[in-house]
């Protein structure tokens, strides 16, 4: 990568061009626009040289104040070295005490289901452990886009190899669109209904189930028509400028819900 405060020239195949178009219109836009990159770049580099100077008399005067500084920031670093660590710690422990709950919950259904199933005897439904499944598909995703990164310019067809392996979510949710209905929980960081006169109103917590106490219906209708307007789990917006959008009619009333969708997947 070259210098930041180096703006290559415009190619040459741009400025000798002979097409009356770009000669009549693109040209001088494109002339000024070089122009004012390498005018910017060059304050850029400027400032980056007053905060090299102005660093480096930081960690080297011998100044009293300097001096003074340098241990403040020592103290400073080691303080917030401390609150990280305090912080992740908190997290680590928040995080297990919500597995637990969650886990708890989950198993307790499946031994439900497994009971039902046994009780209407219908197939069994499979042993396999899905956290450690999910886990292991993930590091195997992983290794396959390291391996088409690496070999993006010898082998570029092993990059589109990669864009077309089904991701986590897709394998996780089962193959079957029932299975998806029933396993997909969207985790939302706001949903807002309008109604039919354009009243809104936000909904908390976001949740599906508290959209379905808001304008009716049950928490798996709102799921499944939520997930006929994204198609799939992993088209779930996540722009708050650029919801996801599904309507659902109750007693008459159209409601137009607008949701979007938690940007993190360290934590699914």
């Amino acid at each position: 990568m070259s210098s930041p405060a180096v703006i290559p020239d415009l190619p040459v195949e741009f400025l000798n061009s002979s097409n009356p178009l770009i000669t009549s219109m693109f040209l001088p836009v494109g002339i000024q626009a070089h122009a004012q990159l390498v005018e910017a770049a060059g304050q850029f580099e400027t400032v980056r040289e007053a905060e090299s100077r102005a660093a480096k008399a930081l960690d080297e005067s011998a100044d009293p104040a300097a001096v003074a500084y340098r241990d403040a920031r020592e103290a400073a670093d080691s303080a917030l070295e401390q609150i990280k660590a305090e912080r992740d710690s908190q997290l680590d422990q928040i995080r297990k005490l919500f597995a637990d709950k969650m886990k708890s919950v989950t198993d307790a259904l499946k031994e439900q289901e497994k009971a039902t199933l046994a009780q209407i005897q219908a197939d069994a439904v499979s042993d396999i452990d899905i956290t450690s499944l999910v886990e292991n598909y993930t590091v195997a995703l992983q290794g396959a886009k390291i391996l088409a990164t690496n070999l993006a310019d010898q082998c570029p067809e092993l990059k589109e190899w990669y864009k077309s392996l089904p991701s986590r979510t897709s394998q996780a949710n089962g193959s079957g669109q029932t299975r998806t209905v029933d396993s997909w929980t969207p985790r939302l960081v706001k949903a807002v209904v309008t109604d039919q006169d354009v009243n809104s109103q936000e909904v908390s917590p976001s949740t599906l189930g508290a959209i379905a106490k808001l304008v009716g219906g049950s928490r798996k209708a709102h799921q499944q028509q939520l997930l006929g307007a994204v198609g799939t789990p992993d088209n779930l917006s996540v722009d708050p400028d650029n919801p996801s959008v599904y309507s659902v009619t109750n007693n008459g009333k159209v409601f137009t819900i607008a949701v979007v969708g938690r940007d993190s997947k360290s934590d699914d």
